[in-house]
């Protein structure tokens, strides 16, 4: 009798380590960019689960000429987005980005895009003082921009942009490049609040420009300029492999002196002591998955209402051709069998799991020494 309880002391002793264990295991692991411990060359190793994936992991550099043509699909119709101007945005440094969160009433549909969504937020990318080189996360023919702003919208029916990660069509992110030229006074009341967050978790409320506006093209025209269309990831960790990416061809142009204050007032850290610059994911491996564009111009705006801006000067767009995608191909409606739970890493075995192999061991223990 005293062996079989000094076996099921040693059984309980294993389970609390193995409780612990778990702990420790599924606690959030940090991530940053300029970090040795922690930067984009960890991830794979820190996120395996996705972050290691070769299957559809983002950004890419768009090769042009490889680009495959796709017949002209519907229209990608942006709802409510020219009637923000006047809202209150919150903006946020989030320790890795400068985030604004928008109202829930505003939409994308069309687009060979497989359903509605809903538009979340956006968040911008960008590099360090005196290199006007690096900054994007994509690349066009192995040229980057300064800065990449992200639209992050999420599948309707899905619920939210948590639940949406969990599938292959989860998330409908439009990538919006940056060029030094004229101010972009779409931007202006965003970068007034940026010395009110220089630290992580600060946040500010600012009145909102037209979302219209950010998309080039879009403004003047009611036509939204061209884009490449293409399956990927999140280009964050967990690198979520839900995204139908939509990277505009044409940037938007922004003034020196805009783009500096992204570069010199925001901090990685609490104390100031790290500045938020090179924000940005290198580029993965296409492999084989195609990047797809249309001939025709075929994104247009139905909003219910017109909202005024002052930057119709500055939304120019400057590319020739056009660029979407066959949904068939690229917004699958069936769950991804190898997605990670949103910020979440592979579990461990669980109370129940855990519970099974107590019994088993006691079980074990009791037909050994009875």
């Amino acid at each position: 009798m005293m062996v079989m309880m000094m076996m099921v002391k040693r059984v309980f002793f294993l389970m609390l380590c193995l409780v612990q264990m778990q702990g420790v295991m599924t606690a959030e692991v940090h991530w940053c960019y300029t970090n040795s411990s922690c930067a984009p060359a960890t991830w794979s190793i820190n996120f395996p689960t996705l972050c290691n994936s070769t299957s559809r992991q983002s950004p890419v550099n768009i090769n042009s000429s490889a680009a495959v043509p796709m017949s002209p699909v519907d229209p990608l119709s942006l709802y409510g987005w020219n009637a923000t101007a006047g809202q209150n945005w919150t903006v946020t440094n989030n320790g890795h980005s400068v985030s604004v969160s928008l109202p829930g009433n505003l939409s994308v549909s069309g687009g060979a895009l497989n359903g509605t969504y809903l538009t979340d937020s956006f968040h911008f990318h960008w590099g360090a003082p005196g290199n006007q080189s690096t900054g994007s996360e994509h690349a066009i023919d192995g040229v980057w921009y300064p800065l990449e702003m992200h639209i992050i919208n999420y599948k309707q029916s899905y619920g939210n942009v948590s639940a949406a990660k969990n599938y292959p069509d989860g998330l409908a992110v439009f990538g919006v490049f940056f060029q030094v030229g004229g101010n972009f006074s779409s931007l202006d009341s965003i970068l007034a609040a940026l010395s009110n967050i220089s630290r992580p978790g600060m946040n500010s409320s600012v009145m909102a420009p037209s979302l219209q506006s950010f998309v080039p093209g879009a403004l003047e025209s009611s036509i939204a300029g061209p884009f490449y269309r293409y399956s990927g990831s999140l280009t964050t960790p967990t690198c979520d492999e839900s995204v139908i990416w939509s990277v505009f061809q044409a940037p938007l142009f922004l003034g020196q002196a805009q783009l500096d204050l992204f570069r010199t007032l925001l901090y990685y850290d609490a104390e100031g002591k790290e500045p938020l610059v090179n924000n940005f994911r290198p580029v993965q491996n296409l492999g084989s998955r195609a990047v797809y564009y249309t001939g025709t111009a075929n994104a247009t705006t139905t909003a219910s209402t017109n909202a005024t801006t002052t930057a119709s000067t500055n939304a120019t767009t400057t590319a020739s051709t056009n660029a979407t995608t066959n949904a068939t191909t690229l917004s699958p409606a069936t769950a991804s069998p190898t997605a990670a739970a949103p910020g979440q890493h592979p579990p461990l075995p669980g109370l129940t799991t855990s519970l099974l192999i107590l019994a088993s061991l006691l079980t074990w223990a009791a037909g050994a020494h009875l």
